[in-house]
């Protein structure tokens, strides 16, 4: 299984009067965290019954340069999120 999925959502991390910074940071954690821990989850049982004693299943999570060093520009979320998977 290789998880390699992301998305980003650039808006300054202050909150703003149209409500939008949360929902996109929910937005992005909810794909490039949480999707990434269900899909494994549900892909779990396909692991196990592929897996042999010399040959593993194995699971490969992407995530980028940004989770160790934040970008310039206002990716808080996407920055944060790579974070998480790099743990």
């Amino acid at each position: 299984l290789v998880n390699n999925a992301g998305t980003s959502w650039g808006e300054e991390c202050y909150e703003r009067e149209s409500g939008k910074a949360n929902w996109g940071f929910d937005k992005v954690f909810d794909l490039n965290v949480k999707g990434l821990f269900y899909l494994t989850r549900a892909c779990v049982p396909l692991l196990q019954s592929s897996a042999s004693p010399r040959d593993p299943s194995r699971v490969i999570n992407i995530g980028s340069v940004t989770g160790m060093m934040p970008q310039q520009a206002p990716t808080h979320a996407y920055d944060i999120s790579k974070a998480a998977v790099h743990q």
